[in-house]
């Protein structure tokens, strides 16, 4: 390989479905975590409970991962941080991570660890928390991750018409690893939220089959031209029908390779990147 040549490489990538499950208790699924891993850089999106328990069982290093991104702060998303925290504390983690979340969570969050005595004077590694805001990219290593926002919470708002001094925002995630383009939905409000699908010409989509239905989904997305749709959070009774809906997908997206994970699943992604 000559000095300056460009050579596409296969980097090992992969997601790690931690939790699947959508805001109702259930016996057999955790709630929203995915720990994204990219050759040596592992970024982890939401942190739903019990992350710390999944963690121990599929036996993850605890100094992974190198960052941690926040879509909202319902407690399905995030209610799993304190004590995943208390577990890399426990377990000796000791690289420093960054969490990443919308403003509205980032000093409850600080203040409740000061309280709780889970402070640098005591914990072993640096632990530092940033505002995320809507299309600033965030950089993890070689990986891009932009903060994309979406109308999950628009109706709440509304609701409550300003009554609390909160900005209540809810992210989805473009993630970039070398040549390859992930869209990570969390939880959205409208089909329309993923105009960035088509807009940024994603590869892979992982979206949420609670707060829309298949059928409105798969026809949105008939042009997107998407090689990989991984649909996670589901409605409890889209569970039952699991088979149903990946033929579903196949009228509509033959050309989309459809999955429907469990917990605990491990989805490879062929990510490219440019060496020298």
């Amino acid at each position: 390989m000559q000095l300056g040549e460009y050579i596409q490489q296969i980097v090992a990538a992969s997601l790690k479905c931690l939790g699947t499950g959508n805001g109702y208790p259930s016996g057999h699924r955790a709630h929203s975590c995915y720990l994204y891993e990219f050759g040596k850089t592992s970024v982890m999106v939401d942190c739903g409970e019990p992350a710390t328990a999944t963690f121990k069982r599929l036996k993850i290093d605890w100094n992974i991962p190198d960052a941690i991104f926040i879509s909202h702060l319902h407690f399905d998303h995030c209610g799993g941080l304190f004590m995943l925290l208390q577990g890399m504390y426990l377990e000796h983690r000791t690289k420093p991570l960054k969490i990443y979340m919308p403003r509205d969570g980032i000093d409850l969050f600080q203040n409740l660890l000061k309280a709780a005595g889970f402070v640098p004077e005591v914990v072993n590694f640096e632990l530092g928390f940033e505002e995320i805001s809507n299309l600033t990219t965030v950089s993890v290593n070689d990986i891009q991750i932009t903060p994309v926002l979406n109308s999950h919470l628009d109706s709440f708002k509304q609701k409550v018409s300003g009554k609390y001094d909160f900005k209540y925002e809810s992210f989805s995630f473009l993630i970039t690893a070398g040549g390859k383009k992930i869209f990570h939905t969390s939880d959205i409000g409208s089909i329309e939220d993923l105009k960035p699908v088509s807009e940024y010409g994603v590869d892979t989509l992982v979206c949420e089959l609670y707060h829309v239905k298949p059928e409105q989904l798969f026809e949105y997305l008939q042009n997107a031209k998407l090689e990989k749709l991984i649909l996670v959070h589901l409605d409890r009774r889209y569970r039952k029908n699991i088979e149903e809906i990946k033929s579903l997908a196949g009228k509509f997206l033959p050309e989309t390779v459809c999955v429907i994970p469990d917990d605990g699943a491990q989805i490879f992604l062929e990510t490219k990147q440019p060496s020298v």
